[in-house]
């Protein structure tokens, strides 16, 4: 997946979430609401993963001095 792909299926995941919120205010409760919440919350955090391996790494500080004499 890409970067966008993985944060596109965040937002799909939160906005469901927050369904779930919604509907328990209405008294519309699911039986399978905390298993279902447990699910969504594991999927973030896999997706969050995703996008903490796959950002690219910078080693520009890793140069090595150099020696004016050279």
């Amino acid at each position: 997946m890409t970067n966008k792909e993985i944060r596109e299926e965040m937002m799909i995941q939160i906005e469901q979430l927050k369904t779930i919120e919604i509907l328990n205010r209405l008294g519309m409760h699911n039986k399978d609401e905390v298993q279902t919440k447990a699910d969504i919350r594991r999927r973030i955090e896999e997706l969050y993963q995703q996008l903490l391996e796959d950002e690219p790494v910078s080693y520009t500080h890793l140069t090595l001095p150099t020696n004016s004499l050279v």
